[in-house]
């Protein structure tokens, strides 16, 4: 059982390393190549008796990696019954699983998905932050409504939700920014998966502003 184990709940490796004097006397630094547990993935039919197939699913779709970080019994916020499936809106998790898959340019003529979750937690940090800082890496800001966890999504919409004018505003300042003042580029730093993870920096122009 769980409660029999020394670190219940967690992914534990062990090395039996013989001393040479290539050690120097140190601990020597360790990396490994993790790919992550199998959790539960509804399959989208029913909220009021959902389905989650009869075994767990390995999955790096952020959504699916979120409500498990939620509900799990053992290590996540679902631990004595504090949270439930009943506290989550399944149609907006699946709802933001879905845009996570959506197919995107990779930039070097593939594509790619949109957002996937490659994370190892391997420090005490809050359960809901946790979850939180998945969801806004990935188009999803999490919040709390009508006693359940849901997700507004970061995504286009086809019309426009609101329409400001004279007749509905007052006291409202609009300031133009000149060309020369407009950021033209960005460099956005990421691991780079070709490089074994090594930090990178990839530098995107905007040709039309410079």
């Amino acid at each position: 059982t769980l409660d029999a184990l020394s670190y219940p709940g967690k992914a534990l490796l062990g090395l039996r390393i013989v001393s040479t004097d290539q050690l120097g006397g140190s601990i020597p630094t360790i990396t490994a190549t993790i790919k992550g547990r199998k959790v539960w993935i509804w399959d989208g039919a029913s909220e009021t008796a959902p389905d989650f197939g009869t075994a767990e699913t390995w999955t790096d779709n952020p959504a699916w990696c979120a409500l498990d970080m939620l509900i799990n019994p053992h290590y996540g916020l679902g631990r004595s019954g504090r949270l439930t499936l009943n506290n989550v809106s399944l149609s907006d998790f699946k709802a933001w699983a879905d845009l996570c898959d959506t197919s995107v340019d990779d930039g070097r003529g593939g594509t790619t998905q949109r957002a996937r979750c490659d994370l190892v937690v391997d420090a005490a940090t809050g359960g809901f932050d946790l979850v939180q800082a998945i969801g806004l890496s990935s188009w999803a800001r999490l919040y709390i409504g009508s006693n359940k966890v849901r997700c507004y999504l970061e995504k286009a919409v086809s019309a426009p939700l609101f329409l400001f004018s004279a007749g509905n505003t007052r006291d409202v300042q609009v300031q133009y920014v000149g060309r020369r003042s407009r950021p033209n580029a960005v460099e956005i730093q990421h691991p780079n998966e070709e490089t074994n993870y090594d930090q990178d920096t990839a530098p995107k122009f905007d040709d039309t502003a410079i």
